[in-house]
C-alpha cells in the first residue's frame, strides 16, 4: 500500500479503537438507545451537510432498503450492543472482543461460497477464536458474560454489514453509503430512546464532551476515512 493509505488506515484504528474509552465515559450519563441515537443522528447531520446537492432524499428512495439492512447491522445493533455490553465489562475487553469482526466476515464468506475453503483459513479462524477465549476471566461472573456476549453479538453484526456492503453498495460513493447507514439507524433508535426520558437524566459535562466526540470524530470522521 502506498504511504497515504498506511496513514489512513492508522487513522481509522485510532478514532475506532477511541470509541470504547468515549462510550464507558459518556455510559454513566446516557441510557443506551438514547446514546446511540445521539451518536448516530448527530453523525447523520454532518454527512447530510456534505452530500446535500447530490439529492440525498432521492437516494433513500432508490436504495432504501439495502441502507434499511445496513443501517441495521453495521451501526444501529452493534453501537447499542457495545452502549448497554460496556455498562458491564471493561472497555478493554470490548475492544479486544470487537477484534472478531474479521473473523465472522471471513466464516460468512466461506459459507456463502465467496471464499475457498482451505487449512489454512480454517486453522485461523480456529486460532482466532481460542485467542479470545484465553483471554476472557474464566472467573467472570453472570453480568460479565452478558456484556461478552452481547459485545460478540455486535461483532457478528459488523461481520454481516460488511457481507452485505460488499455486495450491495461498494459501488457507490462512501458518503451516499454512510448517509443512508446513519439516517437509518437514527431512525431506529428514535421510538426506543423516548421511552428511556432522555430529557429528565442529569448530563455531566465529561459525558457530553465523550459523546460529542464519540459521534463527530468516532463516527462521521471515521465513516468518511472508512
Amino acid at each position: 500500500m502506498r504511504w497515504i493509505e498506511w496513514l489512513v488506515l492508522i487513522t481509522l484504528a485510532v478514532l475506532w479503537g477511541t470509541t470504547f474509552l468515549l462510550v464507558e465515559l459518556a455510559i454513566p450519563s446516557f441510557a443506551p438507545f438514547t446514546l446511540v441515537l445521539a451518536r448516530v443522528g448527530l453523525a447523520a447531520l454532518l454527512m447530510l451537510c456534505l452530500i446535500w446537492r447530490r439529492a440525498p432524499w432521492q437516494i433513500l428512495r432508490q436504495r432504501w432498503r439495502v441502507y434499511m439492512a445496513v443501517g441495521f447491522f453495521g451501526s444501529g445493533l452493534p453501537f447499542l450492543c457495545f452502549a448497554w455490553g460496556q455498562r458491564y465489562i471493561e472497555s478493554g475487553l470490548a475492544s479486544v472482543l470487537n477484534a472478531l469482526t474479521p473473523l465472522f466476515v471471513l466464516l460468512i464468506a466461506l459459507l456463502l461460497g465467496r471464499e475457498r475453503y482451505n487449512k489454512l483459513r480454517v486453522f485461523g479462524i480456529l486460532l482466532g477464536f481460542i485467542g479470545i477465549v484465553v483471554l476472557i476471566d474464566p472467573e467472570a461472573g453472570a453480568s460479565e458474560w452478558r456484556g461478552i456476549i452481547v459485545t460478540i453479538v455486535a461483532a457478528v453484526s459488523y461481520a454481516i454489514s460488511t457481507s452485505i456492503a460488499w455486495a450491495k453498495i461498494s459501488r457507490y460513493s462512501p458518503r451516499e453509503n454512510a448517509w443512508g447507514q446513519l439516517f437509518f439507524a437514527s431512525l431506529y433508535m428514535l421510538p426506543f430512546s423516548f421511552y428511556e426520558a432522555p430529557w429528565q437524566a442529569a448530563f455531566s459535562a465529561s459525558a457530553v464532551l465523550a459523546l460529542a466526540a464519540l459521534s463527530v470524530f468516532g463516527t462521521f470522521f471515521a465513516y468518511l476515512l472508512y
